[in-house]
């Protein structure tokens, strides 16, 4: 049993531990009520020291900008109640604990090497905790808690203290975002009252002279310029300044620089200058492809500071800029462009027929509405085509001009096209006093330059005129490449038909052959066959032994041959249209095959057998000629299995549309190469000349599964033992009707 001192001992702890926790929850309640840090921190140490009973503490904050420690709320130290102390990264405990991220008690300050300020030892601190504090993993500050004697931290007083600096650390959370929350409000503003501004504007330079003021009044900075790049020109134009005529320049000056850097280098930079010239910052203003403008402000206070949230709104104002001058450029020429499309519209139309001259002819009589010409002429040099259409008479020197441009342009010797066709739609003649501008672009085809275009007259040609030739050529060839293509798939259509033609022919008369054949041999085969048995039965005469086996091998060859004009004429009546269906029990099929099968498995003795899957659906086939595949399958497997083998037959359900009927032998295996020409007709394997047989007997299984919508194949392992195998389709009463 427990003692009234343990107990009372045991009350007394327990009473201390609720206030810690009362303590613990009161400093959670006023921290995070409050957005006002310094207030926070100082109520924080209070806590520390009525909590833990200890006489000083301190909270030490992060200044990212300097990358110091700063003493920012403290209780109990007289030496640092006035002035701030800054702790450089890396030096004392403080950094220490915040490093390795981890909690650090000293229990004697006495000697200790680690001091980052000797002024604590002014203070007679003997014991101290420093606790580091942390947001999302990054480091913000160290909380520290000191007694003037040596003093043991106990597990409880650690936990408080660490209580208490995660309580500091959530709320200077919130008071950052509270701050980055109010900052933002203002970029927002900034940025959306400039961009109230300037939408309805339509011209780039008062967007330029928006632009530079709204932005110089919200930093309050005295100078900047906007300058934008002119199209054709990678020289800047000034579009609006502020302040003195000298800083005006500089700025130009050093702008113009910076524009001449890869694009890949134009970013914003703030810059400082030594004497009069302060501080500048250039934003560049980035188009789809490259920078169109800069804004550049400047300040005359040197080394001044930019955070960094204020760099991202004056990045997307940069951005936005950009992308309104672009728009308003877009604008500016929407009716240049839209008169050009119409143009590429009918050119277009013109280009849709199949006759190359005409076509070309067509598209230049619609090219000189979007540019006016005196001359225009094409050339193809891959199909040697030249179109020339001129509003005026030429002389024999002014053509020899025009073509020598074209020609030298596109690298090709004269007179390279012998197809020349000449339009003249006027009679007045071409101003020889005065020089000609040409206007070239190639026609390509993929990644072949097959031509050119050529144009001519007496005043310059455009930038738009260029580009819109440009796509015009680009259109030609895609047009050249369709009307070349059409041609080729109407000579190979041709081609197609009349091979089409001669296979047709040559089937017919491949069948003719097959029914001619079949038909002749015949008679003559089965008068081969009937003076064997006649001989052989003795109806004329005794025979020797010899000529019994002479005439018992003409026998069985009589007989191949036999079965081969069989084979023939059943190859004809093997086609979908001569089947005579009907619906068959495919079990009692496999068992008469088996059957008719016995006396020649007898005489090799080869055990025949057979496994079916119960309940096997009856099938719509043509009996005779299924019976008919059976049979050569298992005459086939018979032969190539040795003496004593077996031969299996089997027959199951494969999904539930087919049936699948398997016939597997001993025989030797069938080479990969082989399987497939097996079914071939007239194929002989290297299996077939060491067995006797005609190459005809799998063709016709193959053709009657097939005409019965199946399939047939083979597998065969290695070191002997193949299955032929076939599907059948499983189809209602009305599907085989």
């Amino acid at each position: 049993m427990h003692t009234t001192s343990t107990i009372d001992k045991l009350y007394a702890a327990l009473e201390k531990h609720q206030r810690q926790l009362e303590a613990l929850r009161s400093v959670s309640l006023r921290v995070t009520r409050s957005l006002d840090l310094e207030w926070v921190m100082q109520q924080a140490v209070e806590a520390v020291c009525t909590v833990l009973g200890v006489e000083a503490a301190a909270i030490s904050v992060v200044d990212p900008d300097r990358e110091e420690l700063v003493i920012r709320a403290q209780r109990g130290m007289k030496s640092f109640a006035h002035e701030p102390v800054h702790l450089p990264k890396g030096v004392g405990l403080a950094w220490e604990t915040l490093l390795n991220h981890e909690t650090i008690i000293i229990e004697s300050w006495e000697n200790e090497p680690r001091l980052a300020t000797p002024a604590f030892l002014d203070e007679h601190i003997s014991s101290t905790i420093l606790v580091p504090m942390f947001i999302n993993g990054e480091p913000i500050g160290v909380l520290s808690a000191m007694t003037r004697t040596n003093h043991t931290f106990t597990p409880d007083e650690q936990n408080m203290i660490a209580g208490i600096a995660d309580q500091v650390a959530a709320a200077l959370l919130n008071a950052r975002l509270h701050e980055q929350t109010r900052q933002q409000s203002q970029e927002r503003a900034f940025l959306f009252n400039l961009a109230t501004t300037i939408a309805p504007l339509h011209e780039s330079k008062q967007v330029a002279q928006t632009a530079l003021a709204h932005t110089l009044e919200y930093l309050g900075w005295p100078n900047g310029v906007f300058l934008a790049a002119e199209e054709s020109d990678i020289e800047l134009v000034l579009l609006a300044q502020a302040g003195d005529a000298e800083t005006v320049q500089s700025l130009v000056t050093e702008t113009r620089a910076l524009m001449r850097l890869p694009e890949n280098q134009h970013m914003l930079t703030v810059s400082s200058h030594g004497d009069k010239q302060g501080t500048t910052l250039h934003i560049p203003l980035p188009a789809r492809q490259h920078t169109l403008a800069w804004l550049v402000l400047n300040t005359p206070e040197q080394n001044a500071v930019l955070a960094e949230h204020l760099r991202e709104t004056l990045i997307a104002e940069g951005v936005y800029l950009g992308i309104t001058l672009e728009n308003i450029q877009l604008y500016q020429k929407m009716i240049e462009r839209e008169r050009s499309n119409n143009v590429l519209y009918q050119m277009t139309r013109a280009m849709t027929g199949y006759d190359l001259p005409q076509m070309l002819q067509q598209m230049l009589e619609e090219l000189i509405k979007g540019i006016p010409y005196e001359v225009a002429e094409i050339l193809l040099t891959e199909h040697p085509l030249q179109v020339l259409l001129t509003n005026h008479s030429l002389t024999a020197e002014q053509l020899a001009e025009i073509e020598s441009h074209l020609y030298a342009f596109l690298d090709v010797p004269e007179h390279i096209a012998q197809n020349r066709v000449v339009i003249q739609n006027g009679q007045a003649p071409l101003d020889p006093t005065r020089p000609l501008a040409y206007l070239e672009t190639p026609i390509v085809q993929g990644e072949r330059t097959t031509g050119g275009i050529i144009l001519a007259r007496h005043e310059p040609f455009t930038a738009h005129e260029q580009r819109l030739l440009f796509i015009t050529a680009y259109q030609l060839g895609k047009a050249i490449m369709a009307t070349q293509l059409f041609h080729q798939a109407q000579e190979q259509a041709d081609q197609l038909e009349e091979i089409t033609h001669l296979l047709r022919e040559q089937e017919i008369q491949r069948i003719h052959i097959f029914d001619d054949l079949a038909r002749e041999l015949r008679n003559p085969v089965t008068f081969i066959q009937s003076y064997p048995e006649l001989l052989l039965d003795g109806g004329l005469g005794p025979l020797n032994e010899a000529q019994s086996k002479a005439l018992t091998s003409i026998q069985e060859y009589a007989q191949i041959l036999a079965q081969l004009v069989r084979d023939l004429s059943a190859m004809r009546s093997a086609v979908p249209e001569k089947l005579r269906t009907q619906q068959v029990d495919v079990a009692s099929l496999l068992h008469n095959a088996l059957a008719a099968a016995q006396p020649t498995a007898r005489g090799k003795n080869i055990t025949l057998s057979i496994s079916l899957e119960s309940n096997l659906p009856a099938v719509w086939l043509d009996p005779q000629q299924i019976l008919r595949v059976i049979e050569k399958l298992l005459n086939n497997a018979i032969r190539f299995t040795p003496p004593d083998g077996v031969v299996h037959l089997s027959a199951q359900r494969e999904g539930s549309a087919m049936i699948r009927v398997a016939i597997t032998d001993a025989g030797p295996e069938i080479p990969q190469q082989e399987r497939e020409l097996l079914f071939k007709r007239l194929y002989h394997g290297n299996l077939e000349r060491a067995y006797p047989g005609v190459g005809i007997e799998l063709a016709l299984a193959q053709r009657i599964v097939e005409s019965h919508g199946g399939a047939i194949g083979v597998d065969s392992a290695p070191g002997g033992g193949s299955t032929f195998y076939f599907t059948l389709p499983v189809k209602s009463a009305q599907d085989g009707a």
